[in-house]
C-alpha cells in the first residue's frame, strides 16, 4: 500500500514526460519548416506581396468617413442635450422635493405652537380684568 502513491507518480512521470517530448517534437519541426521557407525566397514571391499590402493600403486610404463623423457627432450632440434636459428635470424635482420637505416640517412643528399660541392671546383678551 506504501509503494501505490509512488508506483503513480512514477505512472504520473512518465505520461509528463512523453507529452514534454511529443511537444518538444512539434516545436522542433515547426522550426525546421520555418528555416526551409526561408532558405526558398523564390516561394514566398515578396513582390507580390508588397503590391497587395500597397493596393490594400491605397484602398483604407479612400474609405470616406466624413459621413460616419458627421452621424457620430449629431448622436453625441443629441446626448449632450438630452442629458442637459435630464438635469434640469431632477434638478426641478429635487427642489421640489426641498420645498415640500420644508413646508411639512413647518406645518408639523411650529403651525400648531402659532395657533395655540394665538389662541391662549385671544381668550386672555376676552377675559375682563377686575
Amino acid at each position: 500500500m506504501a509503494g501505490r502513491p509512488v508506483d503513480e507518480m512514477l505512472a504520473r512521470l512518465r505520461l509528463e514526460d512523453a507529452e514534454f517530448k511529443r511537444n518538444a517534437a512539434e516545436s522542433a519541426n515547426v522550426f525546421i519548416k520555418l528555416k526551409d521557407l526561408l532558405k526558398k525566397p523564390s516561394d514566398l514571391n515578396m513582390d507580390k506581396s508588397v503590391k497587395s499590402l500597397s493596393s490594400l493600403q491605397n484602398g483604407i486610404n479612400n474609405v470616406d468617413v466624413n459621413g460616419l463623423n458627421k452621424a457620430i457627432e449629431v448622436v453625441t450632440n443629441r446626448f449632450t442635450f438630452m442629458g442637459r434636459i435630464t438635469n434640469a428635470i431632477f434638478e426641478d424635482m429635487a427642489n421640489k422635493i426641498k420645498d415640500i420637505s420644508k413646508q411639512m416640517v413647518i406645518a408639523i412643528t411650529t403651525d400648531g405652537i402659532r395657533d395655540g399660541f394665538s389662541e391662549y392671546e385671544l381668550k386672555i383678551g376676552n377675559f375682563p380684568t377686575i
